[in-house]
């Protein structure tokens, strides 16, 4: 499918480039020069993306590992520090209202507001 396009899309080019030089909207010359840009913008792409490519093997995949690593002692502690936290605020309850029982004042008689 991919061969296809792409073949599709020569066959394009080489027409409108017929049809321009037919028309006399560019020269050989120009054409020639366009051409050999091109083909150095491709050499070029393809070297920077070989470049690219050790790089991103060599650098990036190591530290993203590490970075994975990373993401999962952050969720895991997240996860920890909400559940101490829950058991922290379960046992503060639980001792406020025993020493308010132990003084004879109610804890929830505290909470409520004047206007009751």
């Amino acid at each position: 499918m991919s061969a296809e396009l792409i073949s599709a899309i020569c066959v394009l080019g080489i027409v409108i480039v017929g049809m321009l030089i037919m028309i006399q909207a560019i020269t050989f010359g120009h054409m020639i020069d366009a051409i050999g840009r091109f083909l150095l913008f491709v050499t070029a792409a393809v070297a920077a993306a070989c470049v690219l490519r050790m790089l991103l093997v060599s650098v990036v995949v190591p530290w993203l590992v590490s970075l994975k690593a990373l993401v999962r002692w952050l969720a895991l502690a997240a996860v920890a520090i909400i559940a101490l936290a829950v058991f922290v605020r379960i046992t503060v309850s639980k001792f406020q209202n025993r020493i308010a029982d132990t003084n004879g004042v109610s804890y929830e008689a505290d909470k409520k507001s004047p206007r009751d």
